[in-house]
């Protein structure tokens, strides 16, 4: 099959309902907690991020400086914010294409309650029966958050303890 065949029938490939069924429900999931009360849980201690992820955020976690804030601790990676009005807020799954098996693209709608509304590109991998975020593409992070994972790293690792 030609590299234009392969990327056509991939392009033209529909994504299963049960699978568009469990990413809508993974991601109301996902930002259920925005619509409650503030909580202290930072998004990278909860179990939404695939195992990649989660090695970048224990190595990113050992480097991060104790008495400052990186470029990564300023915010709140998911819904791309600092506050945000929880009896109104809604994150909302607008469309979903798979990639490639086992890896699907959902773009999300983020309204947080006030302001203009955010969109962020969930990259969702299946690990097990579960999926989970491996990377997000946003105004927050044009390259992604593994990109930006990478980077806060290196430059972490380069201040003095």
């Amino acid at each position: 099959m030609s590299l234009t065949a392969a990327l056509l029938a991939l392009a033209s490939a529909t994504l299963p309902a049960a699978d568009s069924v469990a990413i809508n429900r993974q991601v109301f999931e996902i930002y259920r907690p925005y619509t409650r009360p503030m909580t202290s849980t930072s998004p990278w201690e909860r179990p939404i991020f695939t195992a990649e992820i989660n090695a970048l955020v224990r190595q990113w976690r050992r480097v991060t400086p104790q008495d400052e804030i990186d470029d990564l601790s300023d915010g709140d990676w998911l819904c791309l914010c600092q506050d945000w009005e929880p009896s109104r807020f809604v994150a909302m799954v607008t469309a979903k294409r798979p990639v490639r098996p086992g890896i699907v693209e959902a773009t999300v709608r983020i309204n947080l309650g006030e302001g203009t509304p955010r969109t962020a590109r969930l990259m969702m991998k299946r690990e097990g029966p579960t999926w989970k975020i491996d990377d997000m593409f946003s105004s927050d992070y044009p390259r992604g958050l593994k990109q930006a994972l990478h980077v806060t790293i290196a430059a972490d690792a380069k201040l003095p303890k």
